[in-house]
């Protein structure tokens, strides 16, 4: 192929470094990998289910019933049969316990 005009030569160079470019950042965005916690939540990873296990446990019965649809004692019970079901294995990126995640089942499924 003959190019008599140096510009489209350039031009074409210039192209091809704009291609490179975009094929280079599309290599680099599927190789990034993203966190499973974002970094400004990290600090409260300790406390996340702390403060939530202890609002459930100031609640009065009558106030439990209201969040739950279930007493206390109920709750318990149920959870005794469905618990070993709801436990997710530990991993690097603990998941909701057992109990949370039954409780705000119920609070969905009230809401619904």
């Amino acid at each position: 192929m003959e190019v008599s005009n140096p510009e489209e030569v350039l031009a074409m160079l210039d192209s091809i470094d704009a291609m490179t470019d975009v094929l280079e950042y599309l290599y680099e965005s599927q190789r990034r990998r993203r966190t499973y916690v974002r970094p400004e939540h990290v600090p409260f990873l300790e406390t996340r289910f702390r403060d939530f296990d202890e609002y459930l446990s100031s609640q009065t019965p009558e106030a439990f019933l209201q969040y739950t649809r279930l007493m206390p004692a109920e709750f318990e019970q149920l959870f005794e049969h469905l618990g070993g079901r709801l436990h997710h294995a530990s991993t690097h990126a603990a998941p909701i316990g057992a109990r949370q995640r039954m409780c705000i089942y119920l609070r969905r499924v009230r809401v619904l």
